[in-house]
């Protein structure tokens, strides 16, 4: 298990809370089923080609989603267009 704090604004915290609110289950797990419903909506290529742990992508859930990719040097959060996550 992987120990994460974080540090979100106001406004991160408020979504959160209210998400949590509505699922009725604590912040922890809310965080944990965002975080793996997200690669479900994502663009497969843009998460694997930016990866920077290729050792574990042989038990990797969004690898295993199809073969491997070519990394995207452009793709950044906030570098996409209208629509896309």
């Amino acid at each position: 298990m992987l120990l994460i704090y974080l540090d979100l604004n106001d406004e991160a915290s408020s979504i959160i809370q209210r998400i949590s609110w509505a699922f009725e289950s604590p912040i922890p797990k809310t965080l944990e089923a965002i975080v793996l419903k997200l690669p479900m909506i994502m663009n497969k290529e843009r998460i694997c080609g930016n990866c920077k742990d290729h050792s574990k992508c042989e038990g990797c859930p969004i690898h295993q989603k199809g073969g491997p990719v070519e990394p995207h040097k452009q793709d950044r959060i906030g570098d996409h267009g209208p629509g896309e996550p």
